[in-house]
């Protein structure tokens, strides 16, 4: 409760921040639209020439944007903090950080709230109901709620692993190249995983498990519980079982974030130290 209040303080700090450049703010918004315009239309132009894209078809495909798009949006939203990380190791702001009785990574994760990605949050969103009609895609109380559960995993996965990468800032201060690289990798979990093959897939599943972000959330609005999750989403030959995919992808996000806290916690450990 008491790091919700903190929370709720963030927040109404940086809408007076935002509204103090209301036109920065729209476009802002504006902006938000029109890059997720350009991906529908990108897929859009490809299904006018194929009828599917490793067994996907163009509903499924455009949920499975939909859904790239609100993790990527909630991440910048909540998280979009931790960016700012290396300037706080630059300009030695980290240190007063350290000292503040408050967890540091809370701190650095949480301070800064993108209301320009809360709002655009409406344009996935609708773009999936809209899909979902338009497809005749049925999608069940249990479906929902397994796809917000995904949704919250991928998240989380994401969260930790954009935080692993700016906590190696400690050591090597500047990181804002392989931050934008982790960034513009990220970017591949908006296709389908079945298009990935041999070591690619490996690499993206199991080592920097990005292309599971997005991918098992919008599988979960096409399977009931007895089906289970399929790598490859089609009539073709695929790895379809009930559970362990989910518990897997659930378990593997979940853990990364204590991961990520520990390496932190461990290097502002030994900061500390050195400010006493």
């Amino acid at each position: 409760m008491r790091y919700f209040r903190l929370w709720k303080v963030f927040l109404t700090n940086c809408l007076i921040r935002e509204m103090g450049f209301r036109a920065n703010f729209i476009l802002g918004i504006l902006g938000n639209l029109l890059s997720f315009s350009i991906n529908i239309l990108f897929f859009g132009i490809i299904y006018l020439n194929v009828q599917s894209i490793g067994g996907w078809d163009v509903y499924r495909t455009l949920i499975l944007v939909s859904t790239c798009q609100i993790i990527n949006l909630l991440y910048s939203a909540l998280f979009g903090g931790i960016a700012n990380l290396t300037d706080y190791v630059k300009g030695g702001s980290l240190d007063f950080i350290l000292l503040k009785p408050l967890d540091p990574q809370l701190l650095i994760s949480l301070r800064y709230v993108n209301l320009q990605s809360f709002l655009s949050l409406a344009f996935p969103c609708a773009t999936i109901v809209y899909v979902a009609h338009l497809g005749k895609i049925a999608i069940s109380f249990s479906n929902l709620l397994l796809y917000i559960f995904l949704l919250l995993c991928g998240l989380l996965l994401r969260y930790a692993l954009g935080f692993i990468i700016m906590a190696s800032s400690l050591w090597v201060v500047r990181i804002d190249a392989l931050y934008a690289l982790y960034n513009y990798i990220a970017s591949l979990a908006q296709y389908p995983m079945s298009i990935y093959k041999g070591g690619v897939r490996i690499l993206f599943t199991f080592v920097i498990p990005i292309i599971v972000i997005a991918n098992f959330p919008a599988l979960s609005l096409k399977v009931s519980y007895r089906q289970g999750l399929s790598f490859y989403p089609s009539s073709s030959p695929s790895f379809s079982f009930p559970f362990p995919a989910i518990y897997f992808f659930s378990v593997f996000a979940t853990i990364q974030v204590p991961v990520a806290e520990n390496l932190f916690e461990t290097i502002a450990n030994t900061k500390r130290r050195g400010l006493c």
